[in-house]
């Protein structure tokens, strides 16, 4: 066998060797673990039902939910259809039609909301059953 058969032959190892190393270097990362934690099915059910909202005179603006509780948010739109939990906070998106609505929860309420993909106050009347 000559050097550069011998080279040759030990490349799968070392392959391998190198590829262990990475996957251990990866699970010790910092962002090992970090991920949605809970989740709903793309295919769930939507936050509320048409026949259980009822039509809103006008939709508060995406900017009014902060300061609102855990519940105050569940009572105006509804069980999320996604949430992404990481440490305290929470993010839960709501999908409506044409938009969603994402709702950054953190243990002292509401700190951010914000609607993508839409008009704000037409997603807001959509998420709520329709505006009047």
């Amino acid at each position: 066998m000559t050097p550069s058969d011998r080279r040759y032959a030990a490349v799968p190892g070392r392959l391998a060797l190198i590829l262990a190393a990475l996957l251990a270097l990866a699970a010790c990362s910092p962002f090992a673990g970090i991920g949605p934690t809970e989740a709903v099915s793309e295919t769930a059910a939507p936050a509320i039902e048409p026949g259980e909202a009822s039509p809103v005179d006008e939709a508060p603006a995406a900017g009014s939910f902060t300061g609102l509780q855990e519940s105050e948010v569940v009572g105006m739109l509804g069980d999320p259809a996604f949430v992404w939990a990481e440490g305290d906070a929470r993010m839960w998106r709501y999908d409506a039609a044409s938009c969603s609505l994402l709702v950054f929860l953190y243990p002292d309420g509401v700190r951010h909301a914000e609607v993508l993909g839409g008009e704000e106050e037409t997603c807001l009347c959509e998420l709520q059953g329709g505006c009047t």
